[in-house]
């Protein structure tokens, strides 16, 4: 993953366009590019309306923008590390933030954030992230949120986990001994699938890059809470 972020901003910039994504609410980008003389960085943010509560859908967009900004941070700090001597003033530290929408409909919204940062000759870091609310309230939930008993809900998806990972032949690519689907699992939503987000290094060597494992709620529909049963 050693190499620039040209096509990357042209991918980031086509998924997301400042246009507005309407489903159960209004979802448009908020775009920014800053550069320095080490950095360049480009940041899409999504900017909800129609939020049934307007207290907690302002909370969401300031939560959306310090998210930007954590990235664009991150950015800056990886270049103020680059080394600075006659063969090295050309390298930069690139970064790109963006979203898609995943699902806007039925009471829920889900978003998945793709942070990529580029540094020099290091290897190219890429972090995704996903965030899921209920659009009524705009109260945002956690993987367990999904089922009426979280034990039975967590312990469907670990087996469905430990079989996608035999079938997938993925095992043998495992760095961490037993790995298990926590609480905390960075996830999204489509509409039919929930997707489980397992981020690079974690439980993979960093050339498997983040895996994702697809599970149909029709597989779970047995403790799903009734919003997401198929």
């Amino acid at each position: 993953m050693h190499h620039t972020l040209t096509s990357l901003f042209a991918v980031m910039m086509t998924i997301t366009a400042p246009v507005t994504q309407v489903g159960d609410i209004a979802i448009c980008a908020v775009s920014e590019q800053v550069s320095g003389d080490q950095f360049m960085f480009t940041g899409h943010c999504p900017r909800f309306s129609g939020i049934g509560d307007a207290k907690a859908q302002k909370s969401l967009n300031a939560q959306m923008h310090e998210i930007v900004q954590g990235a664009l941070f991150r950015t800056k700090a990886a270049a103020a590390v680059l080394p600075t001597d006659d063969r090295s003033e050309q390298q930069k530290a690139e970064g790109v933030f963006g979203y898609e929408v995943k699902r806007n409909g039925g009471g829920v919204v889900s978003l998945l954030f793709t942070d990529t940062l580029y540094a020099g000759r290091a290897d190219t870091k890429q972090a995704k992230t996903g965030l899921s609310f209920y659009t009524g309230n705009g109260e945002v939930f956690d993987l367990i949120g999904l089922f009426m008993n979280s034990e039975e809900g967590m312990e469907q998806i670990n087996k469905e986990v430990s079989r996608q990972l035999t079938e997938r032949g993925l095992v043998t690519a495992l760095q961490k001994q037993n790995p298990k689907i926590e609480a905390e699992q960075q996830f999204y939503l489509t509409n039919t699938d929930l997707v489980l987000i397992i981020p690079e290094t974690t439980w993979f060597r960093r050339e498997m890059g983040t895996v994702e494992f697809i599970i149909p709620f029709a597989k779970m529909n047995r403790c799903l809470k009734n919003q997401f049963a198929q």
